[in-house]
């Protein structure tokens, strides 16, 4: 517990402390007096004693004590639990090459003499070799939080990040405050930083990766806006119209990342995408569902009485049709357990009754139809 909360300090206040050591060192020199004052305190003269005492005997120490130090005792504890980083490291690998496998439906290749293995038998997934290496037991708790986020293959990546905030805040006090140099350097770092970013790709998910390149990105627009603003003073641009309108870009850019974040990291679009979906499916639903209940009941209707009249289906002629296909299919049926002889009997009965309009087919039928004919209509029915 004490590891795990000395590390949480260390690097929660990591970039804090590096920018207050190196401004210790930023100080800014008057054209007409040529004295140099503080940049955080222009009270505090740069070529004072008790400064100078302070700059060298405290400061410049801890340079390599916490700038350096941190970084460098990270280093050596991926370093001590390296064996077990790379055993899941190549795990890892493994579950996704195995993964592509089972995408492209084959096999992997095993030594001959040896039982063939089969894609289906691999245990773990990515995802299954990226839980059980947080749960391993022989790697300390802040160790897993250092690695935490990023792909196992990528477990140094913190040491990168680390760097790179190194040189953005504290090796540009090199420079003069607000200098194209500087800007220029700034500009150089976030070049690089990006294309790694780019080309490795570091985290777990990839919309993490996303948002780490449009953060990057974000700070180089923003060093190339500073660039232009000067470039606009020194020509003696004073309409203030450039300076609009890269307050819009940058406004936009600031808040990008902040949305992305939100959508990212937050189960809200899931959420409003379920919305969306419930209520365009209860509007679709609503009237077809009413439709379709009563062209369901109208067909049961028919199909109970098929010599019955039944009612016309508004607006469903497709629907007309297969009733009017089932009635003639059910005629058929009627009609096929009778001989010859039967048929027509039964002809004759249906001809007599087309002539007289009468209303019932067995009135008119039973005294033409013989008792062998009404037999076989009966059964047939």
């Amino acid at each position: 517990h004490v590891g795990n909360l000395i590390f949480f300090i260390l690097f929660l206040v990591y970039p804090g402390c590096i920018a207050k050591i190196f401004s210790a060192f930023q100080c800014i020199s008057l054209p007409e007096s040529g004295e140099r004052f503080l940049r955080a305190d222009l009270s505090i003269n740069c070529d004072s004693e008790r400064h100078q005492l302070l700059q060298w005997a405290y400061a410049a120490p801890m340079l390599i004590v916490f700038p350096l130090g941190v970084p460098l005792l990270l280093f050596l504890v991926l370093r001590k639990y390296r064996d077990r980083l790379l055993h899941w490291q190549v795990e890892e690998k493994r579950a996704e090459c195995l993964a592509m496998l089972r995408q492209l439906g084959s096999t992997p290749s095993v030594p001959m003499g040896q039982p063939e293995l089969t894609v289906n038998e691999v245990p773990l997934t990515v995802n299954e070799v990226r839980d059980a290496a947080k749960a391993d037991h022989h790697i300390p708790l802040y160790v897993h939080r250092v690695v935490a986020g990023y792909a196992l293959r990528f477990y140094y990546f913190e040491l990168f990040e680390m760097a790179r905030k190194l040189c953005l805040v504290g090796l540009s006090v090199a420079f003069e405050p607000g200098s194209v140099v500087q800007v220029a350097y700034g500009l150089l770092v976030c070049f690089v930083s990006f294309g790694a970013y780019m080309l490795c790709s570091p985290y777990e998910e990839r919309q993490e990766s996303t948002l780490a390149e449009l953060c990057q990105l974000h700070v180089f627009v923003t060093l190339v806006a500073s660039l232009i603003l000067r470039t606009e003073r020194s020509n003696g641009d004073t309409d203030g119209s450039g300076a609009r309108s890269l307050d819009v870009v940058l406004l936009i850019l600031t808040s990008l990342p902040i949305v992305l974040a939100v959508l990212f990291e937050t189960r809200l679009p899931t959420l409003l995408l379920k919305l969306l979906c419930a209520s365009q499916g209860a509007r679709r639903d609503l009237l077809p569902a009413r439709r379709d209940e009563r062209a369901k009941q109208d067909a049961e209707q028919a199909v109970a009485s098929p010599g019955s009249s039944r009612p016309q289906l508004m607006g469903d002629s497709h629907l007309s049709d297969e009733l009017r296909s089932l009635d003639r299919t059910q005629e058929t049926r009627e009609c096929t357990p009778m001989s010859s002889r039967c048929q027509d009997c039964i002809g004759g009965a249906m001809q007599s009754q087309r002539k007289t309009k009468k209303t019932s087919f067995a009135e008119e039928g039973d005294g033409r139809l013989s008792s062998r004919c009404q037999g076989c209509r009966e059964g047939a029915m």
